[in-house]
């Protein structure tokens, strides 16, 4: 291994022998002055002027408290067959399997989680939908009945304690509460990154529309008093 001088001077002599490629010189001519500066150096006869590039200490780390082998770089933290030896690779790895074995887990649990939203959504929306075709069944039946789409002040044709006032009061409750339940789990979706496809979320806008519409309708208003 070389120290940053040495190294220094290798490498000026391994730039020298590609400067020697025009005297027409073989390459183990060109690098024998590379090749013997560092055989008389380390007594290690190499041939590769390039493997000697990369004997060089700076390019490794500190050596090993376990085993005394330089680290494989200067930011290394072990040695595998070290690790291996005091057992601490097994530990790392059966702390990566457990740490897979929970983002499964959580993946699992998040895949739970979107499935009960999805179903909250649908019944949010679905209640929504069951209101709007009540309102329209009561315009279409004040029609019927008045001859023209009844608007505030016209007769009344709900009953005070009938079943069609019961079926007024289930529509008033997903008017009310549904776009506000509607708009509360889509923000809560998106903070769980919770991804409903497009369909979906344009057919749910279109239901607090058309409850919104409805609610501040004439048509509304005749409804309640």
């Amino acid at each position: 291994m070389l120290d940053e001088e040495e190294y220094a001077i290798a490498a000026k002599l391994y730039s020298q022998g590609f400067e020697k490629i025009e005297s027409g010189k073989s390459r183990e001519e060109r690098f024998k002055p590379m090749l013997d500066y560092y055989n008389n150096l380390t007594g290690f006869e190499e041939t590769e002027p390039n493997a000697i590039l990369h004997h060089r200490i700076e390019q490794y780390g500190s050596p090993c408290e376990n085993c005394g082998k330089p680290y494989r770089t200067p930011l290394a933290v072990f040695v595998l067959p070290a690790v291996t030896k005091n057992n601490k690779l097994s530990s790392f790895t059966n702390l990566t399997h457990r740490t897979i074995k929970n983002m499964q887990t959580l993946d699992t649990e998040f895949t739970k989680n979107s499935k009960a939203l999805n179903f909250l959504f649908i019944i949010i929306e679905f209640a929504m939908l069951l209101s709007i075709l009540i309102f329209c069944f009561f315009i279409i039946k004040g029609y019927l009945i008045l001859g023209h789409i009844p608007v505030y002040g016209d007769k009344e044709i709900i009953s005070y304690n009938g079943f069609d006032r019961t079926i007024t009061r289930i529509m008033l409750y997903p008017m009310f509460y549904g776009i506000y339940a509607w708009i509360l789990l889509t923000i809560c979706g998106l903070l769980l990154s919770f991804k409903r496809k497009r369909k979906s979320v344009i057919i749910g806008l279109i239901l607090c529309v058309l409850n919104l519409a409805a609610m501040f309708s004439s048509q509304f208003v005749w409804i309640l008093d």
